[in-house]
């Protein structure tokens, strides 16, 4: 029943946690089921996911216990996530603060991602907010429409101690809703290691949790409070979304609002720089000065995707011709505070920055914590791996590279000419990865013209990263037509923020009207959707990919280019490749996703200088490539050769290869023209030659993810010839 003498000598000889036959742990473990689990507040905090800065997501979590309420979700969030360690897999309830666009924008890839990692479901309050942008996010992918959306209209959530009272409110045609959050109070739990040091047998611990006093082995009373943690107390947020300089006003009218404003902890405020310069705003924050105010606007710190960063860096020691170092990091990464108020309660959000309401770890509440703030790389930590150990033979293979690059001659030049260029702003299938986004290529025809392959998600965000805030309203003056492959959402959900951000940085420049090629479905999406106006006829040319004959002239003219052709492919309905001869004679080809197509090898046989071609998924998953019409690495290099393209870049890859997909030793030892595609990758045809010479370094930078990819490589081969007649959709 008691402590013995030897078990409480071994404590002051050994740590606590090192003790192995000591009572005291059985003690925990029988307890810790009633105690530490259920019901219990241990770990809430609310964490800004993305912070609303141009190019990045406004978002907002808050995680109770592992299990996160999303408010709002917005484009390039799935990137955000993983690289702040959460799981699209935890998130169990969606809330949007307006039916608005940037809201709802980067759900498609969080779907895919949650679908990915086995997750089946998701519940959405406020169908009449929610439905609608919902079904548009999920229209074009075929894994979505197999999700269960559970919708609710509950106006007083609940779960466990967590209650949100949510107040829909209607400002002109938009609607919106306020979210009233309350953590109710909890007593102190009894502490065990408070117990084992008051010397409490631990029979007597449940009396304890009962709220009754005992006696200890040298029979002084104990009291619940003697051996209790601190009580909590009632905390409240406040989560809502400014859309409008006179949207304060709301907030003071309505009265169960009003009430609780006062009691609020943090308010969280969706908003834009235009409205914190109003007055209303400067005088709601010294009114309520006593409360925490997270802003996310576009005024908070640009730097974001850590990871991302890190990854660039790592190429640049390779080849900084091929991989220059990423230039929108102007605005530095810290906690800064409003301008027009003194007050240190307003900040102005980093991503990662956390609110926390609760901690099993600490006794300290309602606490700002930066310790997940992204903070930009150095070369040195990028070149080590992330337990901080070095890369065995880097140095060596860095050298080996260098040797080779020096040693190639003009005569290696597959073009003498620096145009065509070529930016890979997205180079992942299906869902984005924090160093890979969905599918984008800009190319730039020479000078003054540059065309869009693809808009992924966040292209728009991969362009200011890469060209910086300085030079973006010129890269998207430059642009003269969008081509959108087919319907399939990694290769077109990025279009409208741009097209919004190109009209908005580019209203001074009197630019021409901008060719977009898309499928049907698409265009009938935008248009049903209303989300942009495609109809406006100053600012657009929009063109159905089935009808682009007839406006090829056009085009063709706006480009400044010889010849430009559609070609379809073998994917879905309205899939097409493309084909352009510049000025000078450059032909380069351009697949979108298809399998392995004879049409697409006639219309470049013999004459085309630049295949880039979709590579999703290495040979041993020949059945998942054919099944999804989808080509293998393997198959698409041998397009190359029956083309007799004088160079093929493979592109579009799967999760599973984030860092660097495998090439086939055969075509290694024969081929010194295919090459892989990165993010953030800007390549001459006069540079082509150079990306052959990165592999056998880039395979010892990244040994152990290759180790990985072998791995499962080798598992999934075993399944394939275990379950041939099986469907391999699952495997991926």
């Amino acid at each position: 029943m008691f402590f013995s003498l030897t078990t409480i000598r071994r404590t002051f000889i050994r740590p606590l946690w090192t003790i192995t036959d000591f009572r005291y742990l059985s003690y925990l473990s029988k307890t810790n089921v009633t105690t530490n689990v259920h019901n219990n507040d241990d770990n809430v905090s609310l964490c800004v996911v993305g912070n609303g800065a141009d190019g990045n997501p406004r978002s907002l979590f808050l995680d109770y216990n592992d299990h996160i309420f999303m408010f709002n979700c917005g484009e390039g969030l799935q990137r955000s996530i993983c690289d702040l360690g959460f799981k699209p897999s935890k998130i169990d309830t969606f809330f949007s603060t307006s039916n608005r666009w940037h809201n709802y924008s980067g759900m498609t890839s969080l779907l895919l991602a949650r679908y990915d990692s086995g997750s089946r479901h998701l519940n959405i309050n406020n169908a009449d907010l929610n439905q609608t942008f919902i079904q548009y996010c999920t229209v074009f992918d075929t894994k979505l429409k197999r999700l269960k959306y559970n919708y609710f209209d509950d106006k007083n959530f609940v779960y466990e101690n967590l209650s949100i009272q949510i107040v829909p409110i209607v400002f002109g045609n938009i609607k919106t809703a306020i979210y009233l959050g309350t953590l109710r109070a909890q007593r102190g739990r009894i502490n065990l290691e408070k117990c084992f040091h008051q010397k409490v047998p631990r029979n007597l611990v449940t009396e304890l949790e009962q709220n009754q006093c005992v006696q200890n082995q040298y029979g002084q009373i104990i009291h619940p409070s003697d051996v209790s943690d601190p009580d909590r107390p009632e905390q409240n947020f406040l989560i809502f979304e400014c859309i409008d300089k006179n949207y304060l006003e709301h907030l003071s009218v309505n009265k169960v609002i009003n009430e609780f404003i006062p009691k609020c902890n943090v308010m969280v405020h969706f908003t834009n720089d235009l409205n914190l310069q109003e007055k209303s705003y400067d005088n709601f924050f010294k009114q309520h000065h006593s409360s925490h105010h997270l802003l996310i606007t576009n005024s908070n710190p640009s730097f974001n995707l850590r990871s991302n960063y890190r990854f660039q860096l790592q190429l640049n020691q390779l080849d900084s011709c091929l991989f220059p170092c990423l230039r929108n990091t102007e605005q530095s990464p810290t906690i800064s505070v409003s301008n027009n108020n003194n007050d240190n309660n307003v900040i102005y959000s980093p991503t990662g920055i956390k609110y926390i309401f609760r901690s099993s770890t600490t006794t300290e509440m309602s606490e700002i914590n930066t310790d997940c703030v992204p903070q930009l790389p150095t070369i040195v930590d990028a070149l080590q791996h992330k337990d901080g150990s070095e890369r065995d033979g880097i140095e060596e293979s860095i050298e080996n590279l260098r040797k080779k690059q020096s040693s190639i001659t003009n005569h290696s030049r597959l073009w003498n000419h620096k145009y065509p260029e070529f930016l890979f702003l997205g180079t992942a299938s299906s869902h984005p990865l924090p160093i890979r986004n969905v599918s984008g290529i800009l190319v730039n025809i020479d000078e003054e013209n540059s065309i869009l392959f693809d808009c992924g998600e966040n292209t728009y965000g991969q362009l200011l990263n890469f060209y910086g805030q300085n030079s973006v309203a010129k890269i998207l003056a430059k642009i003269k037509t969008i081509f959108i492959s087919h319907h399939h959402s990694d290769h077109h959900l990025g279009l409208i923020n741009l097209l919004k951000k190109r009209n908005q940085l580019c209203q001074s420049n009197n630019m021409n009207k901008l060719w977009i090629l898309l499928p049907p479905m698409v265009h009938q999406f935008i248009q049903n959707s209303k989300i942009i106006n495609l109809n406006h006829n100053n600012h657009y040319n929009v063109v159905r990919n089935q009808f682009f004959h007839q406006f090829r002239s056009n085009i063709m003219k706006t480009l400044q280019i010889q010849q430009m052709d559609l070609i379809p492919v073998d994917h879905c309905a309205y899939a097409f490749a493309i084909g352009i001869t510049d000025k000078r004679g450059f032909k380069f080809i351009y697949s979108g996703d298809t399998k392995p197509c004879d049409r697409l090898i006639k219309y470049g046989h013999n004459n085309c200088h630049l295949l880039i071609h979709e590579a999703t998924v290495e040979d041993g998953l020949h059945k998942f490539a054919q099944t999804n019409f989808h080509s293998t690495i393997s198959e698409a290099i041998n397009v190359g050769h029956k083309m007799q393209a004088k160079f093929t870049l493979l592109t579009h890859f799967s999760q599973r290869y984030g860092k660097l997909p495998l090439l086939p030793m055969e075509q290694l030892n024969n081929d010194d023209n295919i090459g892989l595609a990165f993010d953030n990758m800007i390549i001459s045809a006069d540079q082509l030659y150079r990306i052959p010479l990165l592999y056998d370094t880039l395979k010892c930078m990244y040994s152990k993810h290759i180790d990985r990819i072998q791995y499962r490589t080798d598992l999934y081969e075993r399944k394939f010839n275990a379950h041939s007649s099986s469907s391999s959709s699952s495997l991926i």
